[in-house]
């Protein structure tokens, strides 16, 4: 087995593994129906992490589920999103951003598939 060839395959299983860049995939799949990958807006993208296994307000506190520091959970989504999850994403080969928009670069039925077999892990 090539070495050099194992990290494409490796930087693909690390998006799969994590539950937040799923919910990404997922949505970016869901937008991607149709002719072409249309950009899904950044905002849409922390929307559904915000709120994706209840972030928006995990305690149902008075204060909006706001974390320490004073951010809520939404503006933690963001940070994640941009920082975290979309580099491992286009390391992946799976995504790319432009303009603050977020659009799918591989076949959405091979990320679909990525998504199905991820779930037979869980």
């Amino acid at each position: 087995m090539n070495s050099g060839s194992s990290q494409p395959v490796d930087e693909r299983f690390t998006a799969f593994a994590d539950a937040s860049r799923r919910t990404i995939l997922s949505t970016l799949c869901e937008r991607s129906s149709g002719d072409g990958a249309p950009a899904v807006s950044i905002e849409t993208l922390t929307t559904e992490l915000a709120s994706d296994g209840g972030r928006d307000d995990p305690d149902g506190r008075a204060d909006g589920g706001r974390v320490p520091g004073g951010r809520s959970p939404s503006a933690d989504a963001k940070v994640e999103l941009v920082h975290v999850h979309l580099p491992a994403l286009e390391r992946a080969g799976l995504a790319e951003r432009d303009d603050g928009r977020v659009r799918l670069v591989e076949d959405p039925a091979v990320v679909e598939r990525g998504l199905e077999l991820a779930e037979t892990f869980r």
